[in-house]
């Protein structure tokens, strides 16, 4: 069983997005200039359907704001009752802005000029043709990613990190317990990597010339 819910938001060249869900899926891609569209399908027997409430709306200054709510989260989740998951298709123009946050939920966002941000607890993460800055903060869930420039911040904790063919301008990475493997062209800089129980892989183009400043215990 399954509950459908669809809205769609008219939205100026700057505009802002942000999801908040607790299980499930957030999939986030670049589409029409002007409109931002969700879809939102609740699966109804994985959790308490009646307290599992969505949001969908539009502030006063033209965000939309889109989100899963569940009382008390923690407590009821020790008492064997959790939401019920929660999956998002939205598309939005390719200069909206992100903030994505989930706990057990997995996200994917591709073909976005804006700032993207993303905080995920025991989720994965997927970002795909970021071209503004990017941010991002997961607990326990991996991290991949893929043509990504501007700038990152990058904090894990019980989590690996893995960016291919990028061109980062800057990094900001901070690692407990979790590997990263980054592969960028460089500019300016700075790039920065502190490690503690986990390895860091630079890879970066043959003719580069750079200095770095990597700091590492247990790793």
């Amino acid at each position: 069983m399954a509950e459908e819910m669809e809205k769609q938001f008219s939205v100026d060249a700057m505009a802002n997005l942000s999801v908040s869900n607790i299980r499930g899926s957030v999939e986030v891609r670049s589409g029409e200039a002007g409109l931002i569209q969700v879809k939102a399908v609740k699966r109804s027997n994985s959790g308490d359907e009646n307290r599992t409430e969505i949001e969908i709306a539009q502030e006063t200054d033209g965000s939309v704001r889109v989100v899963t709510h569940f009382p008390d989260v923690s407590w009821n989740w020790l008492g064997g009752v959790q939401p019920c998951e929660v999956d998002y298709e939205i598309t939005a123009p390719p200069t909206c802005s992100l903030t994505l946050k989930g706990v057990s939920n997995s996200v994917h966002a591709e073909g976005f000029e804006a700032a993207v941000s993303v905080v995920s607890v025991s989720g994965e993460i997927y970002l795909r043709n970021i071209k503004g800055s990017t941010r991002i903060k997961t607990v326990s869930g991996d991290a991949k990613a893929e043509l990504i420039s501007g700038a990152l911040i990058l904090d894990t904790v019980s989590a690996d990190m893995e960016i291919k063919e990028s061109a980062m301008v800057s990094i900001e990475a901070n690692s407990v317990s979790g590997d990263l493997r980054i592969h960028t062209t460089l500019a300016q800089g700075p790039y920065m990597f502190n490690s503690v129980s986990g390895d860091v892989c630079l890879i970066v183009p043959p003719e580069s010339r750079f200095t770095a400043n990597l700091s590492s215990l247990s790793g």
